[in-house]
Parts: C-alpha cells; sequence; structure tokens
C-alpha cells in the first residue's frame, strides 16, 4: 500500500509522520527512507520561524542540514552535498530492498524539486517507482497538496491506487491501521 499524506505548509505532516515512524520503531517494525524536519528559532514575539530544514536517513538516525532560508526571503536554499548524500542513502536502500527486514518506507518530501523538475530526491522517485519491495511492502510519503494528482499518476502502476490522507486523527487513523501500525 502506498499513502500519500498531504497538506498545507505547517499543518503537522512531519511531526505525523515522525510519529509514525517513533509507532513503528516500538512495534519493531524497521523504517527505512528519509524524514525532513524543520529547524525553528522562537522570535521576540513568541512564534516560532522556520529557518532550515534536516533530513535524518532511516534506518538510524544520522542528521544533515538539508536546506536554509534563502538570503532572499523566499524559499530554501538546497545544499547540493545534502542532495547527492541523502540520493546515496537512497541508492544503499534500493541495493538492499531484496535481503532487508520487511517494514516501512518513508519519504519526506516529494515536491516540485523531485516532481516537476525531476531534480532532488530522484532516488526516491526511483524506489517508488519500483513499487512495493519485500523490505517495504508498505509506503507513507509526503507530498503537498497542488502535487498529489501528479504524484498519483506517477506512482499508481506500481503501487495501485494511493490512499491520500492528512494528518488529522479521523484521516490518519485508518491509514495506519491499514499499516499495520495502529488498532482496528
Amino acid at each position: 500500500m502506498l499513502a500519500i499524506l498531504s497538506s498545507q505548509r505547517q499543518t503537522g505532516k512531519t511531526r505525523w509522520l515522525e510519529s509514525a515512524v517513533a509507532r513503528a520503531s516500538r512495534a519493531g517494525i524497521p523504517t527505512y527512507g528519509v524524514l525532513a524536519p524543520g529547524r525553528w528559532r522562537r522570535l521576540p514575539t513568541g512564534a516560532l520561524e522556520k529557518t532550515g530544514i534536516d533530513n535524518v536517513l532511516l534506518p538510524g538516525t544520522i542528521r544533515i542540514v538539508f536546506a536554509t532560508a534563502a538570503a532572499s526571503g523566499c524559499g530554501w536554499d538546497f545544499s547540493d552535498g545534502a542532495i547527492a548524500r541523502v540520493n546515496e542513502h537512497l541508492t544503499g536502500l534500493r541495493s538492499c530492498a531484496a535481503a532487508a527486514r520487511p517494514g516501512l518506507l518513508a519519504i519526506d518530501e516529494l515536491g516540485p524539486l523531485e516532481l516537476v523538475r525531476g531534480k532532488g530526491l530522484t532516488e526516491a522517485l526511483t524506489l517508488l517507482d519500483l513499487g512495493p519491495q519485500p523490505a517495504w511492502p508498505h509506503a507513507i510519503v509526503v507530498v503537498r497538496p497542488e502535487l498529489c494528482d501528479q504524484a498519483t499518476q506517477r506512482f499508481s502502476a506500481a503501487w495501485g491506487t494511493p490512499a491520500v490522507f492528512g494528518p488529522m486523527p479521523k484521516d490518519a487513523d485508518p491509514v495506519l491501521c491499514a499499516l499495520g501500525l495502529g488498532e482496528a
């Protein structure tokens, strides 16, 4: 099963995925892929400002700086070295997909860089294009709403029609159950 986690910016997609990965770990289910937690600072007003994006390579906890806020204040400056490192990690997962213990593939996130321009985490696209593997019969991918149709169209041939859901419990709980991470 492929599940696409989708909602607008700063609505808890990565926090939800981090929680699902922790739940899988507690259940003894390995998780493969990458998480993209934000880096935040508190402003004098008390509000939080996102200053960067890290990537955490799964399984494990290797954390690398992936992007920093663009000097223009619009968007992100992605590290070419970090993109290469994450792609190298994902390539390594592909090479051991048949021998690894069954678990869950988590990709946080596929955006315009990948789905529109064919750049960025290209190895994540390759992994997902392969469809279910012995190491990950299920996958969760974070995709922005404006790219959901494109992701669904791209991956349906390999996975069947994905379940698209948001991070709210009423939407997410049935998906967790289907992935073996929740109560029926």
